[in-house]
């Protein structure tokens, strides 16, 4: 399990090339079958098939004290036979292979689960306040 600021992220958010509350965030659910890595960059370096479900666009992103949030949709009557092991958040560019990746994290609460149909809600730390900071 690990929870991770990406390196590129972490360059442009560095060299003021990258805005939180300026972006459009979105979020990813993915499996096992992805092995992440700091230093992949994009969507589409996540392996193929790993992803389980393209959650939307984050709303209220917002930033305070350095720290990243906002708020992912409830996810409607998910059912996966694989667990849900990480959640990935990148900056929504409409191009997997230009959607910078920003955070990934399997330490949340509740991962891993095994969707059953049920609507799941994913959040943030909630004694930080948000995602994580920059």
């Amino acid at each position: 399990m690990s929870t991770f600021v990406y390196n590129s992220a972490r360059h442009l958010f560095a060299t003021a090339q990258l805005s939180w509350a300026g972006s459009v965030v979105g979020a990813l659910l993915v499996s096992a079958s992805y092995t992440p890595s700091q230093s992949d960059n994009f969507v589409s370096d996540i392996t193929p098939g790993a992803i389980l479900r393209r959650c939307g666009d984050l709303t209220n992103v917002a930033e305070a004290n350095g720290i990243c949030a906002g708020t992912i949709a409830e996810q409607d009557a998910f059912i996966n036979a694989q667990p849900v092991v990480g959640l990935v958040l990148y900056i929504d560019s409409g191009d997997d292979a230009t959607s910078q990746l920003i955070y990934y994290s399997s330490d949340g609460p509740g991962f891993p689960f095994l969707p059953q149909g049920f609507n799941y809600a994913i959040s943030y730390d909630l004694t930080q306040g948000g995602f994580f900071q920059v």
